[in-house]
């Protein structure tokens, strides 16, 4: 989706038919969780549409595709200092099937590692600028003097910082309005998304095995954490609205009332954020480069304050498309895309996509 906005080739208001939650594509079954007729961008991720994340990779070209993917960190290792670490799988272009744009727009033929997953919402909750992970801030004597630090280093920027603002709001709306409202906390705003896929093992996907995971960052409008929350093979409600997203409000109403939080509760507790010009909220904040802690483990949370560029933080994120089949839309139309594990088959011979999303 940032690549689309990044480019030019979608806008949150465009308008897509969902096909009412079934559509064939390149003879492979697409399916929604719920059959929805015309969305906005913006309501497809609040919902997460598959069919409409499909339609939308066709407006870009495969290299355009895989290079925002890199981008954001996929496909290679971090550089994160620690004595192992997997690059995940991302395929080159000329590597892909016909299949591939679809399924990566869905989180499918990609496999992504935890720190991979945080750092990208890291990105968008560093106002478009990915940032090189660190484990460690700073080393101490005994008597508590600093012998060094490891101050915030940017590797690269992925997207504007009014790409990463809309994506940001929208995001918000996830948690507000969508498939994440189990994520939300009161009156904090928290910006995240929902992530559902099958298992791939062996050459195939499990029947019955799914991987349900939560992403984000908090809090939404001047982010401190980055979070992910992913669940392998949840028994019971699978879906990663119902089964992660409530452990990240959990984390995150811990650690807000943890005596020792890594989060500037002042801060959060400031009066909202200035309107800009545009109407959009602005904030801005000094606080010289906050230190990146891990806490990870299989099936659980992990937390990554965020850690912006330059030692000084900030933050600012500051058509309608339809195949020449679809129905007219209802009102005002103009006729005319989580932790996913698993590559999945690469030329596409699964069938059929039936979890996503949610």
């Amino acid at each position: 989706m940032a690549a689309l906005l990044a480019e030019g080739r979608a806008r949150l208001d465009d308008r897509v038919y969902a096909e009412q939650g079934v559509y064939q594509h390149g003879g492979r079954t697409v399916r929604d969780v719920h059959g929805y007729g015309w969305l906005t961008v913006r309501e497809a991720l609040r919902h997460s549409s598959n069919i409409v994340m499909v339609k939308l990779s066709e407006r870009l070209d495969p290299g355009t595709q895989y290079r925002y993917l890199r981008d954001f960190g996929f496909g290679t290792p971090t550089g994160v200092t620690y004595p192992s670490e997997s690059s995940g799988v991302l395929r080159r272009p000329r590597a892909w099937s016909r299949y591939s744009q679809a399924s990566l727009a869905i989180g499918y033929e990609i496999s992504v590692t935890p720190l991979q997953m945080a750092m990208a919402y890291g990105a968008l909750a560093n106002g478009g600028v990915l940032m090189e992970p660190r484990l460690v801030r700073e080393v101490r004597s005994r008597d508590g003097e600093v012998l060094r630090r490891y101050p915030p280093r940017a590797v690269r920027r992925v997207v504007s910082p009014e790409v990463a603002e809309a994506l940001a709001e929208a995001l918000v709306e996830v948690v507000t309005e969508g498939t994440g409202r189990e994520a939300a906390l009161g009156s904090f705003r928290v910006a995240g998304k929902t992530g559902t896929a099958r298992v791939f093992q062996a050459g195939e996907y499990r029947s019955g095995a799914y991987t349900a995971s939560f992403a984000g960052f908090f809090p939404a409008d001047d982010p401190q954490l980055v979070f992910l929350a992913k669940l392998d093979e949840p028994q019971g409600e699978y879906y990663g609205g119902v089964a992660a997203a409530p452990v990240i409000r959990a984390m995150l109403a811990g650690t807000l009332a943890a005596w020792n939080t890594p989060l500037d509760r002042q801060a959060i507790a400031a009066p909202p954020p200035r309107p800009s010009a545009s109407g959009r909220a602005v904030a801005t904040a000094e606080r010289g480069g906050r230190a990146v802690h891990l806490r990870s483990q299989r099936g659980a949370a992990t937390a990554v304050p965020a850690s912006r560029a330059g030692g000084a933080e900030s933050s600012g994120r500051g058509r309608t498309l339809a195949p020449r089949r679809d129905p007219a839309p209802a009102r005002g139309g103009v006729p005319g895309e989580r932790v996913r594990d698993g590559a999945g088959p690469r030329d596409g011979s699964a069938g059929r996509y039936d979890a996503g999303g949610g």
